[in-house]
């Protein structure tokens, strides 16, 4: 028995969204700075390859606000930063194609992604909780949490 899913994609762009709006159950125009979901309204929150495009004394605000509206469980997937990876990335873009602006924001993306120390302290400074972290192939992280009072 199949368990019935609703997803709610977010993002400023509404463009953006109308690309992804079959795919989802809701497309919801809207920044993670200022989430317009109430405090513990989502189950699960899952907040992908993005984090890493926040300033650095914006990365706490966000982790806070992906906590307050979630109900049972948040998760972040990011880049683990890592010059092997970053010249990797840089090398295989020339045979793959890829645009010199994607070349360039695809190699600053990873060495500003974290370190599974700078993601474990940036959540504990933002919401108090001490998370899970995992590395994942693909030089990324995955950092999740119950937040408080979670069911």
């Amino acid at each position: 028995m199949a368990l019935p899913i609703t997803t709610i994609g977010l993002d400023e762009s509404p463009e953006l969204l109308g690309e992804a709006r079959s795919a989802l159950t809701y497309a919801v125009c809207g920044t993670v700075r200022g989430l317009p979901f109430r405090d513990d309204s989502i189950d699960i929150v899952l907040c992908s390859q993005l984090l890493h495009h926040f300033a650095d004394d914006e990365v706490a605000a966000v982790i806070a606000e992906l906590d307050r509206v979630a109900r049972r469980r948040v998760i972040i997937a990011d880049l683990r930063r890592s010059w092997i990876a970053a010249a990797g990335f840089w090398l295989a873009s020339f045979p793959l194609g890829f645009h010199r602006v994607t070349r360039h924001d695809g190699v600053l993306s990873v060495l500003r992604g974290f370190t599974a120390a700078e993601l474990r302290r940036a959540v504990a400074a933002a919401v108090g909780q001490e998370p899970s972290i995992e590395s994942r192939p693909g030089f990324r992280l995955t950092v999740s949490w119950s937040p408080r009072g979670a069911a």
